[in-house]
């Protein structure tokens, strides 16, 4: 559903940038995240692709079984999240 694409995607721009600020003196962070459909149970299973200026070619994860995904060691930048799932449309 786009607008939980959106919604998700906006959630993770805003932990990006509060992340900031404590990121300043590092030079990797982690970006992390739950997927949850409109009614908030969790999408397991979800294909995850983080992107940026940084990660030309992009990383891949899925959601566990409760929704929850992590990418750690990244530089720090700007990113771009998208996910997909079957059953969901883009």
């Amino acid at each position: 559903e786009i607008s939980t694409k959106r919604r998700i995607l906006a959630s993770m721009l805003v932990l990006a940038l509060l992340a900031l600020p404590a990121l300043a003196q590092e030079s990797i962070g982690s970006v992390s995240g739950v997927v949850t459909d409109a009614s908030g149970a969790a999408i397991p299973n979800a294909k995850i692709v983080i992107t940026g200026p940084r990660l030309p070619k992009g990383l891949e994860t899925n959601t566990d079984g409760t929704g929850n995904y992590v990418f750690v060691s990244l530089p720090v930048g700007v990113y771009s999240i998208s996910v997909s799932a079957a059953g969901f449309q883009t």
